[in-house]
């Protein structure tokens, strides 16, 4: 659950392991994996992850412990499946406003983060505010594209 000790970070563990998800996300353009394999695989590391965390919760009597951050990367997979680029620019793009999305946490994820309890909150925030950074991802690279089209003509 700490995600390859990024957990144990003294200075910003979610930032860390946000930052080697990225890396394993980029690498993994290589592989050539299907969408269904990678869902099915994000799905299943969702619940696990859950029954996880909501066991770590009660062992240790602590509410979101913050050297778990296999949230963090379940919802940095989550938008970048939704977001469906791999080069390095959108996934600069998707670390940035995912980061954004899970430190300031806007509505829903808000709710999900303080209201929803054990594991299933601890993971539903970073999914929700994941799929934020994915859509706002696509907003901002379909803009780019199209803007950079329409200057095309006109300076053409």
């Amino acid at each position: 659950m700490s995600f390859f000790g990024t957990g144990f970070s003294p200075l910003a563990p979610g930032t860390c392991a946000s930052i080697i998800t990225i890396i394993i996300l980029y690498l993994l353009k290589r592989t050539q994996l299907s969408i269904i394999i990678l869902s099915v695989f994000c799905i299943s590391l969702t619940i696990v992850s859950c029954h996880l965390a909501h066991s770590i919760e009660l062992k240790y009597k602590i509410k979101d412990p913050s050297w778990i951050v296999m949230d963090e990367v379940i919802g940095m997979l989550m938008a970048w499946l939704i977001a469906g680029r791999n080069d390095i620019i959108n996934l600069s793009i998707l670390f940035i406003l995912f980061r954004i999305m899970d430190i300031f946490k806007p509505w829903p994820a808000s709710y999900a983060d303080k209201k929803i309890k054990h594991g299933i909150g601890i993971i539903l925030d970073d999914v929700i505010a994941g799929s934020y950074a994915a859509f706002a991802t696509l907003i901002i690279i379909n803009w780019h594209f199209c803007w950079s089209n329409v200057l095309r003509i006109f300076y053409a």
